[in-house]
């Protein structure tokens, strides 16, 4: 940005209070989503606080709000490089178990889980978890922002009932507070464990209410159409193609209003328009959808994230039924060695990946290959139900 005479601080000599001049108005820019402005602000300000009193509370602060800014663009590496400087700033100066901690490690837990680091996701919230309990912070909205990122790393790892549990604290701070905008995350969260339980009516419900709390804020909020994305994935697995198709539609239209042209969420419009195709047996529309949805997503993440692993499922199972089986193996091998590295070898989430894949190893008579895929479908049941007390 070239400054000239809008320099905020043209008037100002003082090194130190440039900074925090700089740092409050990024700060405004900020709250305004006015990123690309924020962020030379607080790049500016973090530079001179770092040569006049390079550990100091103003520098922790506007590292965090840097952070808060890369983490909105999408920018998920460079936001855990400027939230762990400040947290290692902020541990100077509070102490290790400070609640002041808490937006920092949210932040760095929610960073990692967008980049699909879901171990180191673990491990931030981990240590927020032992800093709510030891100074009883389940209450504020800092404890509820680690409860509602931790049930959703839950949800990733297969774990619906802790999930359920942890978004369902979420969901009572937030409703005690008033935060409509993260209600409405944590109720859609919340809907998709239902899913996997097999609780239908109870995400329903839910599904509705995220959509109601999210057009409070406005009809155009991408919370919105994440609200509408899920009702239709439940109504299309139901068989109401139309309906499901109608909320898709309108969820993809809300997405391009409010979202940039190449943000990866664009993407998930395309995987679930994909996904309804894949429903009505309409495999080469929904091929096209899966892959479109795969170039945007491996255009903007990593190159293992288990998000890739879905999509990639989705179009090995799509070239199954299309009889395209070598293709369909390729990618099977794909997506199992992404999720794997992801999940683990053993995680449930895997199950109807590994029949599908064995289906495909019977069909092409490599039978040898199929009962190692069996053998180790059946371990991840024996697991399961071990855990369960079956």
């Amino acid at each position: 940005m070239a400054w000239g005479a809008e320099d905020p601080c043209r008037t100002q000599p003082d090194d130190a209070e440039c900074a925090r001049i700089l740092s409050n108005l990024g700060a405004v820019y900020y709250s305004q989503a006015r990123y690309l402005e924020a962020e030379p602000l607080f790049q500016r300000a973090i530079n001179l606080w770092s040569f006049t009193a390079g550990n100091s509370a103003d520098l922790a602060v506007t590292l965090h709000n840097q952070a808060a800014v890369y983490q909105a663009e999408g920018q998920y590496a460079d936001a855990i490089q400027s939230y762990e400087r400040a947290l290692a700033l902020r541990e100077s100066l509070l102490g290790q178990n400070s609640i002041g901690l808490l937006p920092l490690l949210n932040g760095l837990g929610e960073s990692y889980f967008e980049l699909g680091e879901y171990t180191h996701s673990q491990q931030m919230l981990d240590r927020a978890m032992s800093i709510i309990e030891l100074n009883r912070a389940g209450e504020t909205p800092d404890g509820a922002a680690t409860f509602a990122t931790y049930g959703t790393l839950l949800k990733i790892r297969g774990q619906m009932p802790e999930a359920e549990r942890a978004l369902k604290r979420a969901l009572a701070v937030y409703r005690q507070t008033g935060e409509t905008k993260e209600e409405s995350r944590v109720l859609n969260n919340l809907g998709r464990v239902m899913v996997a339980q097999g609780r239908r009516k109870e995400a329903e419900r839910l599904f509705r209410e995220a959509i109601a709390r999210a057009e409070q804020l406005g009809p155009e909020q991408a919370d919105v159409a994440a609200g509408l994305s899920n009702f239709a994935n439940l109504l299309g697995a139901e068989h109401k193609y139309g309906e499901a198709e109608r909320l898709l539609r309108r969820a993809e239209q809300v997405d391009r209003r409010s979202l940039s042209a190449d943000d990866p969420r664009l993407g998930y419009d395309t995987y679930n328009t994909g996904l309804l195709a894949f429903e009505r047996k309409q495999y080469h529309a929904a091929e096209e959808l899966f892959v479109r949805c795969l170039s945007t997503f491996e255009k903007n993440m990593p190159r293992n994230h288990p998000e890739i692993g879905k999509v990639t499922a989705s179009l090995a199972e799509v070239y199954r039924r299309e009889n395209n089986l070598e293709q369909a193996d390729i990618l099977y091998r794909r997506a199992l060695n992404i999720l794997e590295q992801n999940w683990g070898a053993e995680d449930p989430q895997l199950l109807s990946l590994l029949e599908s894949y064995s289906q495909l190893l019977r069909s092409r008579q490599e039978f040898a290959e199929a009962a190692s895929i069996d053998m180790q479908a059946m371990k991840i049941r024996v697991t399961q139900a071990l855990r369960s007390g079956s």
